[in-house]
């Protein structure tokens, strides 16, 4: 996003008569600067600017009503022309050469009524200026120097801790894989310190002052304006982990929370899933995205929201019953009410345009009890709950995994053979390799109850097990030899307490002696 573009060179060739100029390779700076669809030609008539892309025929009309402010900057190998419309909006065409300079300082001066404004960059390197939001864009100067500016319009989210705020930017589903891209820039903001006067506690900080005034300017909301069509409170959030006000406007959905905002839209959904939780009180509504949220280095591809069986909510949808129809086509009401994993999963679907997927009849443990639908088990140093489902497998944890059948090449059981060691008769682990080599997941201490109903399972849905042979000949009972269940968390529990009563014993001897 510098000034400076892509800093390539492009020697342009310039057509004119009376009432036009024309320039040629003229580049529409910006993220996507380095394509070949941002090379075309750039028009300056007597009405306003115009330009056309080479490749796509894509086409940007600039009239002279809207026009604010015209810079002239010497960028690398070339010279740029940026212009300030109304809106706060700017546009920038690079690969004008020295001598077209005079002819468009009198042209708009003569036609637009505008004096081209020379502007110098900032060349030193420094990473301390001013940072400030003009218009649609964050500019940072050093010393009255433009250094660079950030479209508003590209940014997913601003946050500040302290004295930093940090801006994290969009990603560019278009972009192809040797490109770079920017993806996040922080800014040290200190307090403005006065004389003889003491801070107010209540003020806000630079950092803060900074992202509120992003915030304030709309950008970040896209061409979305008004208020939500439809919102939720305080909604429980597993991951990312917080409680969040969820309001959904019509093009993406917002997630407000205490410290961080998120920003999803919707044709970022690629899946809604909602699975019972084993607890009996909850229902795991989870989003898959095809682009995960950030949160500083932290990457999310799934969202879960942790919500309570038994809570009922009411809501309304802010449009006619006429506008409904047309565009959720029956499928959602006005009014709409109900348990909240319901509402929230059928709202999202509408929105989305996203079918639902729900553990469904002859799938994994059909025929029991909610909290018989996941296997309990762990993924490296990840404890969460393997849901079976029916395309693919769903790991749902403090770092949650989708394995989708399609892509899995074969799945391994390890540890079946009982005679191989005692915890082999209590526990199995399963290893599932991937078609294109991108790697195994392995699942460890799974319960050996759920051992014949997953064989069954994954021989139904045709997945090829490595070792079949084994595996077939392994028929765990349900309970151990001594008729108990078996239950690897209480195993656990009753471990740590042992431990912790020898550990209560070893600080009596001490305290005795």
């Amino acid at each position: 996003y510098p000034e400076h573009g892509c800093g390539l060179a492009w020697r342009g060739t310039m057509a004119s008569d009376s009432d036009t100029h024309q320039f040629g390779s003229i580049i529409l700076s910006g993220k996507d600067a380095h394509r070949e669809e941002s090379i075309g030609a750039l028009r300056m008539h007597k009405q306003g600017f115009g330009w056309k892309s080479r490749k796509t025929g894509k086409v940007i009309a600039i009239s002279k009503g809207e026009l604010r402010q015209i810079e002239w900057i010497k960028v690398p190998h070339a010279f740029m022309i940026k212009m300030r419309v109304k809106g706060g909006i700017t546009y920038r065409f690079s690969g004008l050469k020295a001598q077209d300079r005079e002819t468009v300082k009198e042209y708009c001066r003569t036609n637009f009524d505008i004096e081209v404004q020379e502007v110098n960059l900032s060349w030193r390197g420094w990473n301390w200026g001013e940072t400030s939001v003009e218009g649609m864009n964050i500019s940072f100067r050093v010393e009255d120097e433009q250094a660079f500016e950030i479209p508003i319009n590209d940014i997913t989210q601003a946050t500040s801790v302290k004295n930093e705020a940090t801006i994290e930017m969009a990603d560019d589903d278009t972009a192809m894989p040797e490109d770079e891209m920017m993806m996040e820039i922080r800014f040290f903001v200190p307090n403005a310190v006065v004389d003889d006067e003491e801070p107010d506690p209540e003020s806000l900080t630079g950092a803060e002052s900074l992202v509120s005034a992003i915030q304030e300017s709309g950008g970040m909301q896209g061409t979305d304006t008004g208020n939500a069509l439809v919102s939720f409170d305080d909604v429980p959030i597993q991951v990312p982990r917080g409680r969040y006000e969820v309001e959904l406007f019509d093009k993406y959905m917002k997630l407000h929370g205490k410290t961080y905002d998120y920003k999803v839209l919707y044709t970022n959904i690629s899946g809604i899933f909602v699975l019972p939780k084993p607890d009996g009180y909850h229902m795991a509504l989870c989003l898959s995205l095809e682009h995960p949220l950030r949160q500083g280095a932290t990457m999310y591809p799934h969202m879960i929201f942790q919500l309570p069986i038994e809570q009922q909510v009411e809501l309304e949808l802010k449009m006619s019953e006429e506008e409904a129809k047309r565009r959720f086509d029956g499928k959602l009401e006005v009014d709409e009410r109900g348990n909240i994993s319901d509402v929230m999963a059928k709202v999202l679907s509408a929105f989305t345009k996203k079918k639902v997927t729900t553990p469904k009849s002859g799938g994994f443990n059909s025929d029991k009890e909610d909290k018989l639908k996941s296997i309990r088990c762990s993924m490296k140093a990840n404890e969460g709950q393997l849901y079976p489902l029916d395309k693919c497998f769903f790991f749902v944890a403090s770092k949650p995994v989708m394995l989708e059948f399609d892509r899995i090449g074969s799945i391994e059981f390890n540890r079946v053979d009982k005679s191989s060691s005692a915890s082999a008769a209590r526990t199995f682990d399963i290893t599932v390799s991937m078609k294109d080599g991108s790697g195994s997941s392995q699942f460890v201490n799974l319960q050996r109850s759920d051992y014949n109903e997953l064989f069954r399972f994954l021989t139904s849905k045709k997945i090829r097990i490595k070792n079949i042979n084994t595996a077939s000949q392994v028929d765990f009972d349900d309970e151990d030899e001594e008729g108990e269940v078996d239950d690897v968390y209480m195993d656990r529990v009753r471990r740590n307490r042992t431990q912790a009563a020898a550990e209560d014993d070893d600080d009596d001897d001490d305290e005795a002696e």
